[in-house]
């Protein structure tokens, strides 16, 4: 029992000794710090730059860790980021012998140590300090000296853009610092950037552009001697959103407007459907007045482009009021040449075209055989001439089997494709005849034109987007 009771009072005393040190450490760890922080502070005016107290400069090293891309601006040229910019100094009034002091590193109020006034060198607005001299912001500073400042925000800096090559345009921007005091204390202050690349890791995605940052780099305001640390970042806009909203609308729009040469002359819609395409150009370039950046300089490719098609659409309404005016021309008024060869020339075209597609010899004969068919070698000459000029006539409505059938004659008759019967004599040809030659001319030609066109601008910004990837 005595054994027990002497055993249980030996514990509790240790118990209570550890308690009591552990106590101890603690007071002695605080004032340890106290004293540190007080030994530094004591004959120690922030006031004094540190590169004032030897002979070479102290050296300022920032690094800006880039978190995100909150907006930019194509035609302001205004960028808007959230990142963290870290600074890095020495001052050797803030060293301690580790002997004396086992503390690695301490803690200070940004009011009680000499601080570098760090400024954006391309703001939107003024300058304005990267630091709030608040007591709420703090310093790490370790036993060599070194100290550690980070401060983070929302940044607003300027960028110069580009959108030339609009929707495939890239902008380089670059987020610049310098130091207020090298306009005064240049002798004595040096600036750099930091070596590190762990920002990469961090950078949030963003719906609208696809951001890289490039090595960060040391230059001067022209030909002073004030340097500045700029970090560069290229932001490279996603194009699929305005391929589909822009791009492909404007391509279907060209391709319906052209297909206005498809309606018949005497129809009265004709006119009307090549108005409603301009008009509906002119709206959907309004719409996408919003859309596209409206810069000066450079202008946009694209905004030529849709010029160029608005320009295009204008044209195809007014060749279309032309051809109904032709069309509906009395064929007693004269035809001058250049209609009749214009005529004659298209419809060489379409007889080579026919001559690919011959009828089978069975069904057609060379030589009219009187006896079988009952009609005579004049008639079967009338025949020749009416088929020769059916398919210049204005309708166009009589097929091959019906003509032949209204004359009495059958489509497995024995006559043979005579290419004489494709010759249009002079006074074959009508105003109608010009009308539709004009058409197939116009067609072709502005149809050309615009895939053309859209070829030109793929290759153009094919090109540049293949620079910009693979070189």
């Amino acid at each position: 029992m005595l054994y027990t009771f002497v055993l249980m009072r030996q514990i509790i005393y240790y118990i209570g000794f550890f308690i009591c040190s552990a106590d101890g450490y603690q007071d002695t760890k605080e004032d340890l710090l106290f004293n540190l922080q007080k030994k530094l502070l004591t004959n120690y005016s922030k006031s004094i730059i540190p590169g004032e107290l030897k002979d070479s400069k102290s050296t300022i090293r920032v690094k800006y860790f880039l978190r995100s891309v909150n907006d930019f601006n194509e035609v302001s040229g205004h960028l808007q980021t959230t990142g963290v910019l870290g600074i890095v100094w020495r001052d050797e009034r803030l060293m301690w012998d580790f002997d004396h002091y086992p503390v690695r590193s301490i803690t200070f109020s940004i009011n009680d140590v000499w601080i570098p006034n760090v400024i954006i060198a391309n703001p939107v607005q003024e300058f304005m300090l990267l630091h709030s001299k608040s007591n709420t912001e703090i310093i790490r500073l370790k036993r060599n000296g070194v100290i550690q400042l980070f401060t983070g925000g929302v940044l607003a800096t300027s960028c110069t853009p580009n959108v030339r090559y609009f929707p495939f345009d890239t902008h380089r921007c670059e987020i610049v610092f310098t130091l207020l005091e090298l306009f005064h204390s240049l002798h004595v202050l040096d600036l750099t950037y930091l070596e590190e690349n762990k920002a990469m890791d961090i950078v949030e995605e963003n719906a609208k552009w696809t951001i890289t940052q490039e090595r960060p780099y040391v230059s001067s305001f022209g030909d002073t001697s004030f340097v500045y640390v700029a970090f560069p970042l290229t932001l490279e806009r996603k194009p699929m959103f305005f391929l589909i909203t822009i791009i492909a609308p404007v391509v279907v729009l060209s391709i319906l407007n052209v297909c206005v040469f498809f309606i018949p002359a005497q129809a009265g819609e004709r006119i009307s459907f090549a108005v409603s395409a301009l008009l509906s150009f002119a709206i959907y370039m309004t719409i996408l007045s919003s859309e596209i950046p409206d810069n000066s300089d450079p202008v946009p490719i694209l905004s030529y482009l849709l010029m160029l098609k608005f320009g295009i659409s204008a044209t195809i309404a007014i060749l279309t009021v032309f051809v109904v005016q032709i069309f509906h021309r009395d064929n007693d008024k004269p035809i001058p040449k250049k209609y009749r060869k214009l005529v004659r020339i298209m419809r060489g075209c379409r007889k080579n075209k026919a001559r690919k597609n011959k009828w089978p010899t069975n069904h057609v004969s060379a030589t009219p055989l009187v006896g079988r068919s009952g009609i005579s070698s004049d008639a079967m000459l009338t025949q020749e001439t009416a088929f020769a000029t059916k398919d210049l006539s204005p309708s166009g409505d009589v097929t091959m089997r019906d003509h032949f059938s209204t004359q009495g004659l059958q489509s497995n008759g024995d006559f043979r494709d005579n290419d004489n019967s494709w010759e249009v004599t002079e006074d074959d040809i009508t105003w109608q005849h010009v009308s539709k030659a004009i058409d197939r001319m116009v067609f072709w030609i502005v149809f050309s034109f615009i895939i053309v066109e859209i070829i030109v601008w793929i290759a153009v910004t094919g090109i540049k987007y293949y620079i910009d990837h693979f070189q």
